[in-house]
């Protein structure tokens, strides 16, 4: 990059010096007098995720993040409120990474929040995707995960049990039926929101889950 004057930052009209057919114009080009070729060869040559950045600002815009909430099987999620109602969610941040977070993964975790809608699941209520990561704004479950709510409690009476693993069956029906298969389900991913006593479960994290289509190989959308 070139020189600075009178605080203006100064651009190379190529991606890299090697390249411009004139290095001394493009180091004392500025950036208000460059092309829009220009400016996205710049951007190109600092390796600028603009999408990114564009993304990551209008997400700080909507929502204030207020603190962590802990991590997923593929990604952190944070406790943020939507800045013009003051209203509660959580926000799970997806970093693509092309291991676990790969595109395919992730396509079918995106493809089952979006299709699932139940009292036992989670919902996702937006999404925001840039290139490299993706921020999902999910129903916050105050209540913590179900190992929490136990240690929480003097006691963990059968009628409670009860009432959890019912919920936690009639959850995982419903996925069946929309042939969602969640495989992992474990204490951390069953989340209790409501009352302390009892509260209700939602199931969260699919972050592992696969889709199989109904009617074939013996999956019947009624036989869970």
């Amino acid at each position: 990059m070139g020189d600075r004057k009178n605080s203006e930052v100064k651009v190379h009209a190529q991606i890299s010096s090697e390249l411009d057919t004139d290095p001394t114009a493009a180091g004392t080009t500025l950036l208000k007098d460059c092309t829009d070729d220009q400016l996205l060869a710049e951007i190109a040559r600092r390796k600028i995720d603009i999408h990114h950045n564009v993304t990551d600002q209008l997400v700080k815009k909507s929502y204030h993040f207020e603190k962590s909430l802990g991590h997923g099987a593929s990604g952190e999620v944070w406790l943020v409120s939507k800045i013009n109602t003051g209203e509660k969610f959580a926000c799970k941040i997806i970093i693509k990474d092309g291991n676990m977070n790969d595109a395919e993964s992730m396509g079918t975790e995106i493809e089952i929040m979006k299709r699932v809608r139940h009292k036992h699941v989670v919902t996702l209520y937006e999404l925001y995707e840039s290139a490299s990561c993706m921020w999902l704004i999910l129903e916050l479950v105050d209540g913590g995960d179900i190992n929490y709510f136990i240690s929480s409690h003097r006691a963990y009476t059968e009628s409670v049990c009860a009432h959890h693993f019912r919920q936690i069956l009639q959850g995982l029906h419903y996925l069946h039926q929309q042939g969602v298969v969640h495989r992992d389900i474990k204490l951390d991913n069953i989340l209790i929101k409501g009352d302390h006593e009892y509260g209700d479960v939602k199931i969260a994290d699919f972050g592992l889950s696969a889709l199989v289509q109904m009617s074939t190989r013996g999956y019947d959308r009624d036989q869970s």
